[in-house]
């Protein structure tokens, strides 16, 4: 027994507060099962109060007074040994203790020694970690090299070793104490990341022989349970949307669409674990057998079989309807049943269900007292060139973040994680190590420290349960990871395709633009096996060929063996005897071709494995994602389709006239309410054949406005329908998905019609049309596409990018994993996690811990979203005073405040159109603010701030623009707080007859030059438009703006949609056939040239001039039918033409392309 512990020399409101709580004990059992145990066994409560008795007592006086301190460092000033790789000592002034790791206690122990009950071994190693603690560094030795730490480990700002070095030398030079030498801080940090937890890489060998490094997602997920910044986050069940789908934990896949043994089994209510299939009693006596949990309202919720008691008085269970109430419910669990023999006698056990719901379930068995969770894993990849230069240098990499975040948390880079890269081993053997990780937990569970959210505490472990739940990519990379080519069948979705003929043939041509029969694991899987049976046999490559043509399936690593296979059965079938004959009969090829495929395939799973998962379905779970598919495909398409292609020379006068009217135009162009990336006009149209993401964002919100008079009124008609899909798809949040669907379908048919009318080749040849067919369904099992938007993911390529450019490539997947590692533990010890240290389970120190809230610019460098805003209406002092009159008002002349604030993330100034919610619900512009003493005289009550604003009617929908008119009817003074948010509106400039005959100055270098830009010059001021396509802000206008305006001006009804598009299919045909006769008479007269100068008639060379090849004249003259003029054959008319356009294959292979429409 130990002595009782003196007085604390402290006064107990003075005394440092320990960084263990009281009552708090960590138990690590089966985290750190690796670790042997220490003389003095396993962390106890006691151990801890004995560590608390320690620091209150006074740490020095027990582990002792004279600790190893560092000397002033006298040739910090000099240069003599500033550069020079040596090892230094990491002690620091400014930590309490000294950071030595080789401290020897045994003379300061004497004091305490006879009081404590472990070896002095024991208690000397207790010491030590007593102290590592204590030190409000911890884990670092000291305040130089925690900030060295950091600053080496900023995401967007690597440092090289030689940068670092100057970083060395020049704080040495300035005095710094305890600046270390380069080796002494490498290989501190290699301590730190070699530590459990941190060390996630791991060496991988693909089934095909590639090598690769690939970071343990097992422990990112423990990395994410002990991270009070992202455990807080974190949510492990489905949610029924109730106001709104916004969220992945609101998707259909969760609630409803996975099976019940894939979701989390466990809900704690009252300290007492619920799991389903177990039978549980509810407060009112009954027995019920949850099935799942689901939370509702912010209350958890169970479906349910539900027992009625028969006439024999026991309880028999109703499978034949799943019911649903709320979990709170519950009165026992099943463990408390056992006890009760006479309850359980009277459960009727006849069928299976029942018999289950009296065995525990085995996820309580194997987490014996701990929670457990299902963790679901968002995973998304692309492949990525590796320099910074334009050389493209491909590697395939992998990303993933946790799904049960909010949407806010997955589009910050700080909870993404890094998995693997490779430039050899491909999408799918990646994929292979990624679910073999997964599936060795998959009957075991993930044992994690976990820390409660709302302590921040160290509390307990937890099991988890994690599966793949969506993967997010461009088209091609998904169609891999589907096990898809892409050939005839152009959808990994579903069965639509088939040959050029099928497809431009009525039916075919419909059911390219909607959904097609389902395609399936199993399918794909059967397909693959047919092509591994087909390869056994001789002369079977081009059968096999044709096969995976017309299925559309071709899975990477299948492919390999069936490749080996009909090259090794060609080489054997073409193998002569002595006598000149063939050597191997046909049965004898097949059974040599059996066994060697036999023994490849005993080698290793050549499948993809997402075939074979249980939770991920790879073609209904590989998302669209929206980028690709609106603004790099549809807006990049028509964009092209708007705008002259070259530039310089190559233009004529007409088309130099087009490209300076419209940017005339977009330079007038009101840019206020369509987001941050504001457009320049210049740089636009110089490098229109270039843009990115970014500046397609902003197209899409003001094409329709861009293009009214400088485009064929057709194909303006597809920019409004295309501007109101974009906005409609780009919604954050979902009130009535029924509703919503309606919505999107009638805008989505109407956009197809729009195409067709315009070019249906279009429609037929790229793919992304037909995928937008399966946007509605997408969206139904996922949520809004933002949730699984590839966009977080294309800007975490810097990120990887900045580690392949420091990377000497002698082991690239490998450096990048160390890097990453290294990132992720600096963030996770910055944000208080969980971490081992020394085998022990343990948190960075108070220093290390405040510092992220003491500094937000910290927080975003390490990808963490800082909110800064000013409350609405909040003007800067030192702009309080402006020279610029305003008039007056009450009598008092008032100079308005010309100074901007923020409006819900935007910026409010004079001039800015905002939605205002008195006196009216509308749109207003505001002129002036004012304040209180200029607006009244003494002793009047007045508010702080008042806005001057002129009202605008919102009127009838606008012909050309399709979003409602507005028209200036005076001023009203309203307050700050009725101003809500930005809106785009732009000027009617078609009523107002609008010309680009008004100049701007030309700035270069932030100079005003001396050469002036033409823009256009607006007639008058009351005639306005109210656009409607924006992205910002458009879930507001949707609530506040009728419901007609978003709906097309003229619906059309199902017969006439069909008309038009088996018209457009018509105008296809005839294309096709104009082409084809094209291409054949010029396949005749190649023929011609070339039997000429056969025959010494014509010299060989002159076989490819084009000047010789005889087209017949009726071919050349050809023209192709017009939309219009089949739609008239069949009864139909319309005021508006498509062009007549050539026709062209860019080929079945999905493809973002700058170039123009379709040509010849």
């Amino acid at each position: 027994m130990s002595s009782a512990a003196p007085p604390s020399p402290h006064p107990a409101e003075s005394r440092p507060e320990c960084f263990f709580p009281q009552g708090c004990t960590i138990d690590m059992t089966g985290y750190d099962s690796d670790h042997s145990e220490s003389d003095s066994g396993s962390p106890t409560e006691e151990s801890y109060d004995w560590a608390r008795g320690l620091f209150d007592h006074g740490y020095e006086s027990v582990i002792g007074s004279d600790l190893p301190q560092s000397e002033p460092d006298t040739d910090a000033l000099t240069d003599d040994g500033a550069w020079e790789d040596t090892e230094t000592d990491v002690s620091d002034s400014d930590s309490d203790t000294s950071p030595e790791p080789g401290l020897d206690s045994d003379n300061s122990a004497s004091e305490g020694s006879q009081d404590q009950r472990a070896s002095p071994r024991a208690w000397r190693a207790r010491a030590h970690r007593t102290k590592n603690r204590i030190n409000k560094y911890f884990p670092y030795p000291n305040r130089t090299w925690f900030i060295l730490d950091i600053v080496l480990n900023l995401p967007r700002h690597p440092i090289s070793d030689e940068l670092l070095k100057i970083f060395l030398w020049a704080l040495k030079i300035l005095g710094v104490q305890n600046v270390p030498s380069l080796k002494a801080f490498r290989k501190f940090q290699v301590k730190l990341r070699g530590e459990r937890l941190f060390k996630k890489e791991r060496a991988v060998v693909s089934v095909l022989g590639n090598h690769f490094t690939e970071n343990s997602i097992l422990k990112s997920i423990m990395l994410d349970m002990g991270n009070p910044e992202v455990r807080r986050h974190l949510v492990f069940y489905p949610e029924e949307p109730v106001n709104g789908s916004s969220e992945l934990r609101h998707s259909w896949k969760w609630f409803l669409g996975l099976p019940d043994d894939k979701l989390t089994p466990m809900w704690a209510h009252r300290d007492v674990h619920f799991y389903v299939g177990e039978a549980a009693q509810l407060l009112d006596g009954s027995v019920v057998i949850p099935l799942r949990w689901f939370m509702r309202d912010g209350e958890m919720h169970m479906f349910y079989y539900a027992t009625r008691i028969s006439e024999g008085g026991r309880y028999v269970v109703d499978t034949t309807e799943r019911r649903r109430g709320p979990a709170s419910a519950l009165l026992k669990n099943l463990p408390s049943l056992l006890q009760d023999t006479q309850l359980l006698n009277r459960l009727d056990v006849a069928c299976a269900v029942s018999r289950q719901a009296l065995e525990l379930n085995k996820w309580r068995v194997r987490a014996a007292g701990r929670p457990c969770y299902a963790y679901f894993i968002l995973l998304g990849g692309d492949d990525v060139s590796g320099n910074r230069s334009k050389t493209w240098n491909k590697h395939w990499c992998f990303y993933f973040c946790a799904a049960g975040l909010p949407l806010a948390c997955l589009n910050q880079e700080y909870f993404i994680h890094f998995v693997s890269t490779s430039q050899h081993a491909g999408p799918v053997e990646q994929v292979a190590a990624i679910t073999e990780e997964l599936r060795s937990v998959e009957e075991t569970g993930l044992v994690c420290p976990d820390i409660a959210a709302e302590s921040g505490h160290v509390t307990a472990q937890c099991l988890m349960l994690p599966n793949l739940f969506v993967g997010t990519g461009d088209g091609p990379w998904q169609s891999e990871l589907s096990s898809h080519s892409g050939d005839g069948k152009p959808c990994r979705f579903c069965e639509v395709g088939g040959s050029v003929k099928e497809r431009s043939s009525d039916d075919g041509f419909l059911a390219i633009m909607s959904t097609g029969v389902q395609r399936t694991p199993q399918s794909t899987i059967a397909h693959i096996q047919n092509d591994l049976a087909l390869a056994t046999k001789p002369r079977k490559g081009a059968e096999i060929e044709r096969n995976q043509q017309k299925s559309g399936v071709v899975d990477s690593l299948a492919q390999t063996v069936i490749e080996e296979l009909v090259q090794k059965g060609k080489s054997l079938f073409e193998e002569k005897n002595a006598e000149g004959k063939r050597a191997n009969p046909n049965s004898a090829i097949e059974e040599t071709l059996t066994v060697l495929q036999k023994k490849r395939l005993e080698d290793g799973s050549f499948l993809n494995s997402l075939l074979c998962d249980k939770a991920f379905d790879p073609h209904l779970d590989t998302a669209i994602g929206r980028l690709h598919l609106v603004l790099l495909g549809f807006t990049k398409y028509f964009w092209s389709a708007s705008l002259p292609v070259g530039g310089g020379k190559k233009l004529s006068v007409k088309e130099r006239e087009v490209i300076e009217k419209t940017e005339a135009t977009l330079r007038a162009l009101s840019q206020d309410g369509i987001g941050k990336h504001s457009l320049r006009p210049d740089y636009l149209m110089q490098f229109r054949g270039s843009l990115v993401g970014r500046h397609l964002h902003s197209i899409a919100q003001l094409a329709v406005f861009l293009f009214a008079r400088t485009v064929e009124p057709v194909l303006h008609v597809v920019w409004v329908h295309l501007s109101r899909l974009c906005a409609l798809l780009y919604v954050m949040i979902i009130k009535d998905m029924q509703k919503y669907k309606v919505t999107l379908g009638i805008a989505i048919d109407h956009f197809f019609d729009a195409v067709c009318e315009y070019n249906p080749t279009w429609v037929m040849f790229k793919n992304k049309f037909h995928y937008l067919a399966h946007t509605p369904q997408m969206i139904e099992r996922f949520g809004v596409l933002g949730l699984v938007a590839e966009d977080r993911f294309e800007k975490f390529h810097g990120l990887w990018r900045h580690s392949s450019i420091f990377s000497n490539h002698h082991a690239a997947s490998r450096d990048s994993a160390i890097h990453f590692n290294s990132l992720d533990a600096t963030k996770h010890i910055l944000s208080g996690g969980i971490f081992t240290w020394e085998g022990e389970p343990s948190v960075a120190g108070p220093a290390v811990l405040s510092i992220l809230s003491e500094n937000p610019h910290l927080r975003e460098r390490l990808g963490l979203r800082t909110t800064r805003t000013r409350p609405s209406g909040y003007a800067r002092p030192d702009q309080a005073e402006s020279p610029q009159s305003w008039g007056t008002i009450d009598g008092h002349s008032s100079p308005g405040l010309e100074n901007e604030w923020p409006l819900q993330g935007d910026t409010c100034c004079p001039g800015a159109f905002v939605w205002c919610t008195s006196p009216q619900q509308g749109v207003v512009r505001v002129v002036g603010v004012y304040s209180r003493a200029r607006l009244s005289g003494s002793g009047t009550r007045a508010p702080d701030v008042l806005v001057v604003v002129e009202l605008f009617d919102m009127m009838e929908r606008h012909d050309i623009f399709d979003c409602p008119c507005l028209f200036k009817r005076g001023c009203h003074l309203v307050l700050p707080e009725h101003l809500k948010f930005l809106v785009n509106v732009q000027h009617d400039c078609i009523r107002g007859n609008c010309i680009p005959t008004g100049v701007v100055p030309e700035t270069q270098e932030r100079t005003v030059t001396g050469r002036q830009k033409s823009t256009v010059d607006h007639t008058e001021d009351a005639h306005f438009v109210l656009n409607l396509f924006v992205l910002h802000h458009f879930d507001e206008l949707l609530e506040l703006v009728p419901s007609s305006f978003f709906m097309p001006k003229e619906i059309r009804t199902e017969d006439d949609r069909i008309a038009l598009c088996l018209a457009a299919a018509q105008v296809l045909r005839g294309q096709i056939q104009t082409c084809e006769s094209a291409r054949g008479a010029v396949r005749q007269a190649r023929s011609q040239v070339a039997a000429r100068a056969k025959v010494g008639t014509m010299p060989a060379q002159a076989i490819d001039s084009t000047s010789e090849l005889q087209i017949p004249s009726d071919v050349r003259k050809r023209e192709a039918l017009t939309v219009s003029q089949a739609r008239e054959t069949s009864g139909f008319s319309r005021k508006r033409s498509a062009p007549d356009d050539g026709f062209a294959v860019d080929g079945p292979a999905e493809k973002s392309t700058a170039s123009s429409r379709p040509t010849a």
